[in-house]
């Protein structure tokens, strides 16, 4: 009784955590800079896993940017920032193409969800 007790409780912590992903998920920051994803001069192009949460955290500066994904398995937009985060969990399998709609297309960054 003791053991499918255990297992009961178990299987509806699993379960209320989303399955396995919620225990494999991980996160990945992307910095977001005046006119600029991830660091000025550095590749453009971020690899991930699916069901990873990808944070964009805006550094202090004096513009206002977002994050449109507007090509890609799953479309999304952030608010305008000029600081703070935005936070997405990509689980859909494939290449994300985001840009600033403001600083378009110049600033813009890929995000690759293996």
């Amino acid at each position: 009784m003791r053991k499918l007790l255990a297992l009961s409780l178990s299987l509806a912590l699993f379960a209320a955590l989303g399955g396995h992903a919620a225990f494999a998920r991980t996160t990945k920051t992307i910095k977001v800079g005046d006119d600029f994803f991830v660091k000025k001069g550095k590749p453009s192009t971020v690899t991930v896993s699916r069901g990873t949460r990808v944070t964009f955290h805006w550094a202090r500066g004096a513009s206002l940017h977002n994050v449109h994904a507007r090509k890609g398995p799953v479309k999304f937009r952030s608010p305008f920032k000029s600081g703070g985060s935005f936070s997405k969990v990509l689980s859909k399998q494939g290449t994300y193409r985001i840009f600033c709609d403001i600083h378009s297309p110049s600033m813009k960054v890929t995000i690759r969800v293996r």
